[in-house]
């Protein structure tokens, strides 16, 4: 190796650098292989710029290394582009080794695995975990998260019991593969990597495009039929919420049935008995729910595949500390069979 014509070559400092850093990054870092394979092997067939990144990639370096290695010879305008390009390949090679090396520390640190990537499967995640919550320190019950293909997940349970937390995971998962990163799950998880992942979490009204809760919600919805297909993972919590609960829920099973017929995957979360319903009955919907520990009366934020559950609001206000006084009326108003009000046919009659 130290050959007199090479000894200039060989005692550049920035030459040097990089080779400690290389030998360092194979030793120690060799994990974070997976991000290129990953990156290659799955996600080339998805999506072309991974393929230009690789093919960018490597150029630059072939041309740091023959710039590094040439002679310095020729005009000065010459010698100062030949170190302009030196030293922007050098950031460039630089940056990117120590992106994986942080990118391997993170999956290392939170027991991140490799996902399984099969455009055929949809989602399915082994005890999946929040990122947020993983990396916060607070407590994160894993979770199994199952969605087929072309198909749409109902999650139903009670408030402040996980259903959005569940929701955020399974989004977060596939954006997170889809960045060639290791997700927060067990080995032997399969996703797809879809080509977008649509949400209408929160609250969408805004005084400036005047749009209410429900109108703010609607107008994600018509977005959503319009846009989405086989290739769109589609997350919405508490669908057509914000008006009468009845057209609501009508209006609700309406969306979910042509996003089905467009073999869009899903998951929705929603208290809404008819869609509960329709899980029941369609084969392109699925039950989901979120546990509830009937002796400690709290939510166990375990999610559970293929059954239903209530949402339990007097429960969960009770444990929130709601006057009991009306907390006992609501439980009785919750036993009277009746409604509380005409329904509008008769609202109609009477007018």
């Amino acid at each position: 190796l130290i050959q007199p014509s090479r000894k200039r070559f060989l005692a550049t400092p920035t030459t040097g650098h990089c080779c400690h850093i290389c030998a360092i990054y194979y030793w120690t870092c060799r994990p974070s292989l997976f991000i290129y394979r990953s990156l290659y092997l799955n996600a080339t067939c998805q999506n072309g710029a991974y393929r230009r990144f690789f093919f960018i990639t490597a150029i630059i370096a072939i041309v740091f290394f023959i710039m590094q290695s040439s002679p310095r010879t020729g005009t000065t305008k010459y010698r100062s582009a030949q170190n302009v390009i030196v030293s922007g390949c050098q950031g460039f090679v630089l940056t990117t080794v120590m992106t994986l090396v942080r990118l391997t520390a993170f999956a290392a640190d939170t027991n991140a695995a490799a996902p399984i990537v099969d455009d055929t499967v949809g989602l399915d995640l082994k005890a999946a975990r929040h990122p947020h919550l993983v990396l916060a320190g607070k407590p994160c019950v894993a979770n199994d998260i199952a969605v087929d293909a072309s198909s749409i997940l109902i999650v139903s349970g009670p408030n402040a019991g996980g259903k959005t937390v569940a929701l955020k995971t399974a989004g977060l998962a596939v954006l997170m593969a889809r960045a060639g990163l290791h997700i927060l799950a067990s080995p032997g998880s399969r996703l797809t990597l879809f080509d977008a992942v649509d949400t209408d979490i929160g609250d969408a009204q805004s005084l400036e495009n005047d749009l209410s809760t429900f109108t703010g919600h609607l107008v994600n919805l018509r977005q959503f039929i319009a846009d989405s297909g086989r290739s769109t993972l589609l997350l919405i919590d508490e669908i057509a919420v914000g008006t009468e609960p009845e057209q609501g829920a009508a209006l609700a099973q309406a969306v979910l049935e042509a996003l089905a017929e467009r073999g869009t995957c899903a998951i929705v979360t929603t208290h809404y008995e008819r869609l509960k319903a329709l899980a029941a009955e369609r084969d392109a919907f699925a039950n989901a729910s979120v546990g509830f520990d009937m002796s400690a009366m709290r939510p166990t934020f375990e999610l559970h595949l293929g059954v239903p559950g209530s949402s339990g609001a007097l429960i969960v206000a009770r444990e929130l500390g709601l006057d009991q006084r009306v907390h006992e009326v609501g439980y009785r108003y919750s036993l009277s069979s009746g409604p509380a009000f005409p329904d509008e046919t008769k609202a109609g009659s009477m007018a």
